[in-house]
């Protein structure tokens, strides 16, 4: 026996089978999130799919699935998928964070719920005070409970945010959007009051 050989594990011979399946859905998974951020849908929810076909219980592609879902508007299985994330990995705030969006945003008022978005808003944002995208779910949360104020001072942190991320002309002109939205709606109900 050399020096070694004492250390050495034998070889598995379905290690390479397990390696190849581990390659083949980190490369769905990760072509899903490129299709999903080039605005391309429903490769992104094929290719999220093809990677649970390997692996159905791959947190990433689930997440994913989900997240690719909401824009795709199938609101009702992007509720079941993130729901299950939700309980299973009670500390990853972005699952809370994509409830939360979904349930503040959904078009399908079945699946529309003001008291679960802000719900998963709030714990998103205990976990998370310094992600713009959880301050702009929040935001939504409260605009959709009707409480305009704390939406547009969600709104105006989840700005701020943004521009201190440096991100695109493009993504600042969207949460300058929100805020305005926000602002639109506090001035209108001081109107009414």
């Amino acid at each position: 026996m050399t020096a070694g050989a004492q250390n050495m594990k034998p070889q598995n011979v379905d290690q390479p089978a397990q390696t190849s399946a581990e390659q083949n859905v980190r490369f769905h998974v990760d072509e899903g999130y490129t299709e999903l951020q080039g605005g391309n849908i429903k490769a992104a929810i094929a290719a999220f799919e093809r990677a649970l076909e390997v692996d159905p219980s791959h947190r990433r592609a689930r997440l994913g699935l989900g997240t690719a879902l909401i824009s795709a508007r199938e609101y009702a299985r992007a509720r079941d998928i993130l729901e299950v994330l939700a309980r299973e990995f009670p500390e990853d705030y972005t699952v809370k964070n994509n409830l939360g969006w979904l349930y503040a945003t959904a078009a399908d008022l079945k699946v529309r719920d003001g008291k679960k978005a802000l719900a998963y808003a709030q714990e998103a944002l205990l976990m998370a005070p310094h992600d713009y995208h959880v301050w702009s779910t929040l935001a939504e949360a409260y605009y959709i409970t009707e409480k305009y104020e704390q939406a547009l001072r969600a709104a105006e942190e989840s700005l701020r945010l943004v521009r201190l991320a440096t991100q695109s002309a493009e993504v600042r002109q969207e949460y300058e959007r929100q805020v305005e939205k926000c602002r639109l709606a506090v001035q209108a109900l001081s109107i009414l009051e």
